[in-house]
Formats: C-alpha cells, structure tokens, sequence
C-alpha cells in the first residue's frame, strides 16, 4: 500500500525590526510636524503681510492735508463774504488786470509721513449776474503750488489745469494736480490762485481765525505783497500720506517683525 503524503508549505515569518519601525515612525512624526510648521510660519507671513497692507492702507487713505474751512464746508456758509480782487488780464469791466492773490500754509502730519498733493478748494466770488448786471466776471481761473521764498511766494512748482466758472455768485472751486508732488511737514508753502483771460472776482477769507500770511500781485506773479493783517484766504489742501524715505522707529519696528517671520520661515523649510 502506497502512502500518500501531503505536505503542508511551511508559513514564512518575516520577523519584525523593532528599530526600523522606531525609526520609520519617528520619520513621519517629524514630517508631520515640519509639515504643521510650514503651515503655521505660512500662516504668520499671511498675516504679517495683512497688518502691513492694513498699515500702507491707513497711510494713503487719509486724505486732507490743511484745511481753514469751518465746520460746514463744503457749504457757501463754510467761509467769508469778504476777500479780495481777482482779475484776468483781459477782464471786461475796465479794472486794473492781472492780479493774483496767494494764501500760505504749512502741514501738520503724522510722524514719518509725507503728503502727495492731489487737489486744492478755495472760496471764491465769480462778479455778475443779477446782483451785479454790469459785470461779466466769467472766465478761466487755474492754481499753483508755490515754495516759499523769504515769507512771500517764490518758485512754481506745479499748476492745476486751468477750469472755466460759468457760474455767478459765491462758490467754491476745487481743482486737481497731477504728479507725485510731495508736500513735507512744518514747511511753509503757498497756494496762488491765478485768474485767466476775462475772468472777474475775489478770493475770499476763511472764518475760523487762520491768520497765516496772504499776499496779492498786481503783475501776475512778478511781485507781491503782504496783506498785512487780513486773515488767510479759504483754503483746502487735499492729499495722500505717504512714508518719509526715511523710516520712524514704529516703522522699522514693523519691517523688524516681517523680518524676522521671513528668516524663521526659511529656516523651518531648510531644516525639513
């Protein structure tokens, strides 16, 4: 009798290494946490870079420089009846011509920051109309931005486009300047308003007690005088603020901690 054997394959064991286990474990932990790492350092840049957007935006968002208005503004009521002449060198009822007038002032601003001129309002008179039928004060009117030069004004340094009133009466003109100029803080400057071709009319006074230097021209700019105890003219000077090139210690402080995020961030990536 023939017997028939079965043989059964014996099970193959592969034994364990407790050590590579340790050590394969031990991998991932770590990567899982520069993984984390990463994502929180991601997350500080984030908001590093958010609080530094949020201060650039609180910079350039505020937006007037100077203003002698009073509380109404921009209402007719916002500033004075009185003021004086001023005339286009071809104005049509028989005055003296060209004469412009010019009104000083000097900015206060937040420290470490400049101001980038946008635009300038004024409170004026255009003569004519029905109070005044003898009179046709309508015509161009532009302003300039003047340095100061011994407490009169002195050098152009930008103009407004010129901009017809075709209005009569009291009112308020407003006028834009275009280019980066910057306007630096505790610095006399002057804004000049000067009349073109037939235009009629005043620069009128503020009525908040803003007694800076005015001055007028009767040569268009070629030579001034001080109105001697007048108050200033109406005066609005609009703008943004801006960093001063050179950075206050709140300033650095704030570059310091982005910094300081960015190196801790490569850090973290290289020791992955």
């Amino acid at each position: 009798m023939q017997r028939c054997i079965l043989e059964v394959p014996k099970r193959r064991f592969i034994r364990k290494n407790p050590t590579t286990e340790l050590t394969i474990f031990g991998n991932f932990r770590t990567l899982k946490s520069h993984a984390l790492n990463l994502y929180m350092n991601s997350k500080t840049i984030k908001q590093i870079a958010t609080v530094a957007a949020l201060v650039a935006t609180a910079l350039t968002s505020q937006a007037s420089g100077y203003n002698n208005f009073d509380g109404t503004y921009p209402s007719l009521s916002s500033f004075s009846d009185n003021g004086f002449v001023l005339y286009g060198p071809s104005e049509k009822d028989g005055h003296i011509g060209a004469v412009d007038q010019a009104a000083s002032f000097s900015l206060t601003l937040p420290a470490g920051t400049d101001l980038i001129l946008s635009a300038v309002s004024i409170g004026i008179q255009v003569n004519g109309g029905s109070s005044q039928p003898s009179f046709d004060g309508r015509g161009d009117l532009e302003l300039e931005l003047a340095a100061d030069n011994g407490g009169l004004p002195g050098s152009i340094i930008a103009t407004s486009s010129p901009l017809y009133l075709g209005t009569y009466g009291k009112q308020i003109f407003t006028d834009t300047f275009t280019g980066a100029h910057k306007l630096l803080p505790n610095t006399k400057y002057w804004i000049i308003a000067h009349p073109l071709d037939t235009f009629d009319g005043s620069w009128n006074q503020n009525s908040t007690g803003d007694n800076n230097p005015s001055a007028g021209s009767s040569d268009a700019g070629a030579t001034w005088a001080i109105h001697s105890s007048e108050p200033n003219f109406s005066l609005r000077v609009g703008g943004e603020l801006t960093r001063s090139s050179v950075p206050e210690p709140s300033s650095l402080a704030c570059v310091g901690v982005m910094a300081l995020g960015a190196m801790a961030f490569l850090r973290n990536r290289k020791r992955a």
